[in-house]
């Protein structure tokens, strides 16, 4: 793997910003819902005025939201969501690099991806490599690539790496260790899996650093959750409402939370890995 994520508007990398204006799209066209769905009563002492206002009103809504509709089409999750890459119908799929010599990622924007240079990434795999499958679009299929020094997500062409089967009715062994999401010296966040009868033991603590002395905060969960074939929900109450969803596939484990598993900012949603 070669490059880094490059940098767009306020610091943000790339796949960032594309979320931020993903949401920010999102609000924009459900404002517009609102107003169309919103009925306009005549004021009794205004008959003459109101019908035609109402009409008036009426018709400056169709045109805002005439105009809305190619915009809307092209509203779609962030790939770079990380563990929110896949839909909850398309799921986690686990897939091997077939592109040779190269496959180049596909940045994420309002053309992209496609084949162009603009939309091609430094980053790469090579055949071989194994990647984390979600959601499509059009040709083009998101994955994550995670190495032992780097992390990738992006766009690829679907006949660019051919599906694995993953095991949808695991041992509870192959859930055990500890896992690891992010790097650094400490490893980044960590949730641990141990076997205890019919269910899984987990313990796990995360953080979140706002860069400030003393501006860290922390999520620890405990408890145990009973896995339905490759997936497990845990809840702790003694966390406030914490939630989290987890999905084995193969030695990768895909967590992604409701955000009430701690501090502030804090979340266990990730992929992590075994060491």
């Amino acid at each position: 793997m070669v490059g880094q994520a490059p940098i767009g508007p306020r610091g943000l990398t790339t796949l960032q910003w594309a979320d931020v204006k993903y949401r920010t799209q999102l609000r924009a066209h459900l404002e517009v819902y609102r107003f169309m769905n919103t009925r306009i009563e005549p004021d009794s002492e205004r008959k003459s005025t109101m019908p035609a206002l109402r009409h008036m009103a009426y018709a400056g809504a169709l045109a805002v939201w005439a105009l809305a509709q190619p915009a809307i089409a092209e509203v779609h999750p962030p790939c770079g969501n990380d563990s929110g890459f896949a839909l909850p119908e398309t799921g986690v799929g686990l897939a091997r690099v077939t592109g040779a010599p190269r496959t180049y990622f596909r940045n994420e924007s309002s053309s992209c991806p496609n084949d162009s240079d603009a939309c091609r990434s430094q980053a790469y795999v090579v055949p071989g490599d194994t990647v984390l499958t979600g959601m499509t679009r059009g040709e083009f299929v998101c994955v994550q690539y995670l190495g032992e020094r780097s992390h990738r997500i992006g766009y690829v062409r679907q006949n660019e790496i051919a599906p694995q089967q993953i095991d949808r009715s695991p041992p509870l062994s192959a859930w055990a260790g500890a896992w690891h999401s992010g790097g650094g010296a400490e490893g980044g966040d960590v949730i641990e899996l141990r076997p205890q009868g019919t269910a899984l033991a987990i313990s796990g603590n995360a953080t979140w650093d706002s860069g400030n002395p003393g501006g860290v905060n922390l999520g620890v969960v405990e408890g145990t959750v009973t896995p339905q074939g490759n997936a497990a929900t845990f809840t702790d109450p003694d966390v406030g409402d914490c939630r989290m969803e987890m999905t084995l596939a193969s030695s990768f484990l895909v967590v992604s939370d409701n955000g009430k598993c701690g501090g502030l900012n804090v979340t266990f949603s990730g992929i992590y890995r075994r060491r």
